[in-house]
């Protein structure tokens, strides 16, 4: 029997590799790549070229389900979603399911695989460190609602089958742990498996030239509030900021979303965007000893911590903003990291209280 991954980012994408290269190296895997990110139509014909996985599947699903096919789907029954989304070519001949999120695409996946095997399980992985602080969203459901779910999608309590999860850090784990969960998993450090290199470098080419960074004392990683929000409360800090370390000093990581203007290149400072290379394959082969982390909310930041070990300081910087910085569900947001640096227990990892605070921290002068 084999086991079956279903990834829909980069760092799924990632995680799903080190995986499959670690822990399941003795296992025969198989993984599904879908349209939730562009480019995986063609990383699913690498990866079929590889030795890491059996077969690699592209499946488009947003297609399945936008409005468009809302009235096809209307005749077919929700029980045979799986014959209509997955490929034909599959044998279906797994023991154990694994992904990073409870959803209905998953169910009927899991359906497909448990019609073949009724011994088959599924486990999850983290997808980034909301998954440390918050359950899956289908625990949190009465029993009443989710046998309702189970029914309606021909799956006998789906939670009945959960096998184990899978953290970078299961210490870090704050919400309180339940059957649920399932047994916990640690995964190896990316930098540790040195297996990773030729495979990112075959995924992502031009991650190498792309990684030689090491050159910056600095990195911000913008948010995507100017493009959704006009916000510039950001460019403005890091403007300032530029002239009292100076501006060769500072790399900012442009947030996709802010394609349209890049104004920060504007005012002579470097900037590098991760389109099409991700930040974590970036990481794999960046030498950041020494380089600063900087961000307004993005736990971007803490992923050299989270997937590398590395010891670089981190700064979270919406204490020092002057402005409102337009950001939904503010207070969980600023709650949730207080919360993930209380965990940490790591004195690179810093909340500084204001502007003032920040600079002191970084040992320059406040001007």
């Amino acid at each position: 029997m084999a086991k079956l991954f279903v990834v829909g980012s980069h760092y799924q994408l990632i995680t799903a590799i080190n995986m499959a290269t670690t822990i399941l190296s003795k296992e025969i895997c198989d993984i599904i790549l879908t349209d939730h990110s562009l480019g995986f139509d063609e990383i699913s014909e690498k990866l079929n070229e590889g030795e890491v996985f059996r077969n690699a599947y592209y499946i488009e699903l947003n297609d399945f389900f936008n409005s468009v096919n809302k009235y096809k789907r209307f005749l077919i029954p929700i029980k045979h979603y799986g014959d209509y989304l997955l490929p034909a070519n599959m044998n279906y001949d797994y023991d154990e399911l694994i992904f990073s999120s409870s959803s209905k695409v998953m169910l009927f996946i899991f359906k497909k695989i448990h019609e073949v095997n009724n011994n088959a399980v599924w486990s999850k992985f983290e997808d980034g460190l909301v998954n440390y602080i918050e359950e899956d969203p289908l625990v949190g459901f009465t029993l009443k609602i989710r046998n309702f779910i189970y029914r309606k999608f021909h799956v006998d309590d789906f939670y009945s089958y959960k096998h184990f999860t899978y953290f970078y850090k299961p210490n870090l784990v704050i919400f309180e742990k339940n059957d649920v969960i399932g047994e916990m998993k640690q995964l190896s450090a990316l930098n540790e498996n040195f297996k990773m290199k030729s495979i990112l470098k075959m995924l992502y080419p031009g991650v190498e030239r792309v990684a030689n960074i090491e050159q910056y004392k600095f990195i911000f990683f913008e948010e995507s509030y100017f493009a959704d929000y006009d916000f510039n409360g950001d460019y403005k800090f890091i403007s300032k900021f530029a002239k009292v370390v100076g501006h060769e000093n500072i790399l900012v990581k442009l947030h996709p979303r802010n394609s349209k203007q890049n104004r920060f290149s504007e005012i002579g400072i470097n900037t590098i965007s991760s389109v099409g290379i991700p930040w974590e394959a970036i990481l794999f082969f960046a030498k950041l000893k020494d380089t600063q982390l900087l961000t307004l909310y993005s736990t971007s930041v803490l992923n050299t911590k989270l997937l590398f070990n590395m010891e670089n300081q981190v700064y979270f910087l919406f204490n020092c903003i002057g402005e409102e910085i337009p950001i939904r569900n503010k207070e969980k947001a600023e709650n949730f990291l207080y919360s993930i640096v209380k965990n940490l227990d790591d004195e690179s990892v810093v909340i500084p209280d204001n502007e003032t605070d920040f600079y002191k921290k970084v040992g320059s002068i406040y001007e």
